[in-house]
């Protein structure tokens, strides 16, 4: 495949001439990979279509687009099923062309870094699942590398030798995404989801939140929930055991990656103490520290006689490690490990060293803070029908999924795993069910359930209020209020209710819902967060997030917001680190706006 010729529509804007670089780079590789390894004659097919494509989007004729069905209509089904699998490449890496013009439109300052949030703001990100999408995680790597290595091509301080390397790697990666099967050959297992969910932490999410922490200053407050290995709405094979070993490898995940950071920050926290005394409270902490560790603490006191904090800092990545490993000597919780990191940054501070206490340590209890031992929430979702139905006759794998969720809470804390989701809510009975089931299942777990009402069909939507005001007075939902400070949360369904009357009765269904509820919430005195469930396609309720956020009724947000991110959606968003951390500077600055749109919502209402 030659270099994609980019003569544009007359109605269409030019690339930049650094796009059409990288994609005249990325094609030509392209190219090479099918003919060397498919052939002449498949190059030959793949690129004939190709130009009599571009030639029927340029002037679309009917002798054109004739032209376009006979190259078609003459290849055999295997050459068929490879011409397309050409296609899908070509797209995927003008795709990745794209993005990283986007990341240069970042760089040089486009779009202005949004000012600190002055006031509280939440935001809550929920990963799902796709169940129709096919993409390998293979395939998605192989972009994000490819993509890594046109940035290395961008960089004006990398060398000849540097760049050569570069345009070898990025040969070597083209011609294994054309020789990976792009599409699973069998559907993906729950733990395969929980996995591919997992690189995007550790593709950017992870790093990024201090970034992104840094910019928007300390009201802000971000965390991530998932329903990857939880939601087992209509898909049989999430059982209790796959709960389990989701938050199983979360765990193992995120306790590596405090490890690993606590590991590379001690390697350049070489204060000396003669020039920054420990405090007292680190004296005690790595006190403690020797009698768990005593081998290591001999260790590090001989080879860093000086370097109390650097010790310390040591010894915290040896309890994660024993956390991790389930050994003696771990955690008792996340709360522990930020304990610990705090006690080491106060004596930084009253050292006289603050750069060092609010640098890279600064970040690491942002990510205890935002992520603690479990990484992300795990929410549970199940059908309004199977709980009513678990009522009358009991329900092994549902009663093992209560009992699953009240021991992760008892393992990991409350973030761990606390909301129960009921699609398709059509009464107050259904939060009672699940409830009712809740503590016949474990009479004295779990000590805090969270059910979360999930309203979809139009007549749903409509009787929200209503049914939340039955929801509200509940006698467990009442003492689940008083304990957490009249906090409710309610769900929205995007996908359903535009399948079901399309897509612009559906919003103006939503947004009624929305007025409805947040009015609703603010009369009973509640601290209200409207879950919205939005899909990938704009049919599905997706589109840009902030936009969605500014397309809130006034006064709904009010500070906080949750919406789903799912599947490719999200590989779009967080595969990069720029894309990724702008698209989370943006959000709370739309929140904040919706703060704004609340005063003025209720100083209009005390108006005469």
């Amino acid at each position: 495949m030659t270099g994609a010729e980019e003569r544009p529509a007359p109605e269409e804007r030019p690339a930049p001439e650094p796009l059409r670089r990288d994609v005249r780079l990325l094609t030509t590789l392209l190219g090479d990979a099918i003919r060397d390894h498919d052939g002449p004659e498949r190059f030959a097919q793949v690129e004939a279509l190709r130009r009599a494509v571009i030639g029927l989007h340029e002037r679309p004729t009917p002798s054109r687009a004739a032209a376009v069905d006979r190259l078609i209509g003459a290849l055999d089904p295997g050459a068929a099923l490879r011409v397309a699998r050409a296609f899908t490449a070509f797209f995927q890496l003008v795709n990745v062309a794209e993005d990283r013009q986007r990341v240069r439109d970042l760089r040089a300052g486009e779009h202005e870094t949004p000012p600190p949030v002055p006031r509280p703001v939440e935001l809550t990100e929920v990963l799902t699942a796709h169940p129709t999408e096919a993409k390998r995680r293979a395939v998605v790597e192989h972009l994000w590398r490819i993509g890594d290595l046109l940035d290395e091509l961008d960089d004006p301080r990398a060398s000849a030798r540097a760049r050569s390397d570069a345009r070898r790697r990025l040969r070597e990666e083209i011609a294994g995404l054309w020789l990976t099967d792009p599409v699973r050959v069998h559907a993906p297992s729950p733990l395969d989801e929980v996995r591919a969910m997992l690189a995007l932490f550790d593709r950017t999410i992870f790093t990024t939140l201090p970034r992104v922490r840094r910019t928007l200053g300390e009201p802000a407050s971000l965390r991530w929930a998932t329903w990857v290995g939880g939601d087992r709405d209509g898909n049989p094979r999430v059982t209790a055991a796959v709960t389990r070993q989701t938050m199983d490898v979360q765990r193992e995940h995120v306790l590596r990656g405090y490890e690993t950071a606590a590991r590379r920050i001690a390697r350049s926290l070489s204060v000396s103490e003669s020039d920054v005394q420990p405090s007292p409270a680190l004296r005690r902490s790595l006190a403690r520290d020797t009698a768990d560790f005593p081998r290591r603490a001999a260790e590090l006191a001989r080879t860093l006689p000086d370097a109390p904090h650097r010790r310390k800092l040591i010894l915290i990545a040896e309890r994660l490690a024993a956390t991790r490993e389930r050994r003696s000597g771990g955690y008792t919780g996340a709360a522990t490990f930020a304990r610990d990191v705090e006690v080491l940054r106060a004596s930084l501070r009253a050292g006289g060293a603050p750069a060092l206490a609010d640098g890279e340590l600064l970040h690491l209890a942002w990510q205890a803070e935002a992520f603690g031992f479990h990484l992300a929430s795990i929410e549970v979702r199940q059908h309004s029908d199977v709980l009513q139905a678990a009522r009358h006759a009991p329900d092994p794998e549902l009663d093992a999924t209560l009992v699953a969720m009240a021991e992760l809470q008892d393992e990991l804390g409350e973030a761990a795993c606390h909301r129960l989701v009921v699609s398709f809510t059509r009464s107050a009975d259904n939060v009672a069910a699940a409830y009712k089931l809740a503590r016949r299942a474990a009479p004295r777990l779990p000590r805090h359930l969270d059910v979360v009402p999930l309203f979809e069909s139009r007549a749903d939507l409509a009787r929200a209020v209503a049914i939340m005001d039955e929801v509200a007075d509940l006698p467990a939902v009442r003492t689940r209020l008083r304990a957490n400070g009249n906090r409710l949360e309610v769900m929205l369904g995007y996908s359903d209710s535009a399948k079901e009357v399309g897509v612009l009765a559906a919003s103006l269904a939503l947004q009624e819902a929305q007025r409805d509820l947040a009015a609703w919430g603010r009369r009973r005195g509640l601290t209200l967060t409207i879950f919205h469930g939005r899909g990938g396609a704009l049919g599905r309720g997706g589109g840009p997030t902030a936009r969605a956020i500014l397309a809130q009724p006034p006064g709904s947000v009010d500070g906080r917001f949750k919406v789903t991110e799912q599947g490719e959606v999200a590989f779009a968003r967080y595969g990069d680190p720029d894309i990724a951390a702008h698209h989370l500077e943006q959000l709370p600055s739309q929140i904040r706006i919706g703060q704004v749109e609340r005063l003025c919502t209720a100083c209009a209402a005390r108006s005469p």
